[in-house]
């Protein structure tokens, strides 16, 4: 595989920030994903893995654990497991919403 090919930054850990809305491991949103499983131009991924580099590289993972592990002190739960509650759908089915 060519060292400079665009290819989906996915890592293969899939578990989305329920306050950025970022994946943890691409910083990927839900749109973002879509937007690279039905294809774009090379323009676009090379902005989309700018934007990615950006989010990683201003420290969101943590601000976001922070803010997650402040309200897990405060109302004795995740905000993943609430979310987890609430929406209780596969991934495959946020992305055929996320299309409409």
């Amino acid at each position: 595989m060519s060292k400079n090919k665009l290819i989906d930054p996915c890592i293969g850990l899939c578990k989305f920030d329920p306050v950025t809305g970022y994946c943890y491991g691409c910083a990927c949103t839900l749109q973002d994903r879509n937007k690279w499983t039905n294809g774009t131009s090379d323009t676009w991924k090379s902005k989309n893995l700018h934007d990615i580099k950006r989010r990683l590289s201003n420290s969101w993972p943590l601000n976001s654990w922070l803010s997650n592990y402040k309200y897990k002190q405060e109302k004795g739960e995740s905000l993943f497991e609430i979310g987890e509650k609430i929406l209780d759908i596969p991934d495959d089915e946020f992305l055929k919403s996320d299309s409409k």
